[in-house]
């Protein structure tokens, strides 16, 4: 897998792993629907972008993540950096990945021309805004997807208020962080 492009820096919040773990459930997602048009939701230093863009060979990538104004509070990564990694993975994935710059429900419009078969939603961790981006999936069309930091309380009510979502799988998967290991969920759902 290539993953020689990507940081992993101890700052800022996390992105997932580079662990056979994490790869593994990309893989399971492979081996069960074979997307092709997939849109993730919370793109941060192109980690979990790169993962399935070297599993999911087949299938084109959009990416919707905050940068500029739009950066979150608690975000400490530069948007210079995140701004270097989406042109770096554009140079990788030339015609296979776009990123759509700013937060899910300020760009939602920009997301109706594409059809979708799968979505990675991995953006705030809150219940408000991963209602939102679940329901972004939702109103896209988009029949399955993942869902990351299930292990929170917020986003797991988020899940379950859209009335529309069951799960499917959990997966769990460890994550040393800033010197802190920590086990964290991501759930693969379905509509009901």
């Amino acid at each position: 897998m290539n993953i020689e492009h990507l940081s992993f820096p101890d700052q800022g919040w996390g992105y997932m792993p580079a662990t056979e773990e994490m790869f593994n459930v990309f893989r399971s997602c492979q081996e069960r629907y074979h997307p092709k048009r997939v849109l993730e939701i919370g793109f941060h230093l192109g980690h979990s972008t790169t993962y399935q863009l070297e599993i999911y060979k087949d299938a084109e990538f959009v990416s919707v993540s905050p940068y500029n104004d739009d950066i979150l509070s608690s975000d400490k990564i530069d948007p210079a950096d995140r701004h270097k990694m989406a042109i770096k993975l554009a140079e990788l994935y030339p015609t296979r990945w776009r990123w759509i710059p700013g937060k899910s429900h300020i760009v939602k419009d920009e997301l109706k021309p594409f059809k979708f078969d799968f979505a990675l939603v991995d953006g705030s961790h809150k219940y408000d805004p991963a209602l939102c981006d679940m329901n972004i999936c939702l109103d896209l069309g988009i029949k399955r997807f993942l869902i990351d930091n299930f292990d929170h309380p917020a986003v797991r009510r988020a899940t379950k208020d859209t009335g529309k979502l069951s799960t499917v799988e959990i997966f769990n998967y460890d994550h040393t962080f800033k010197g802190k290991t920590k086990t964290n969920q991501i759930a693969l759902v379905e509509v009901d």
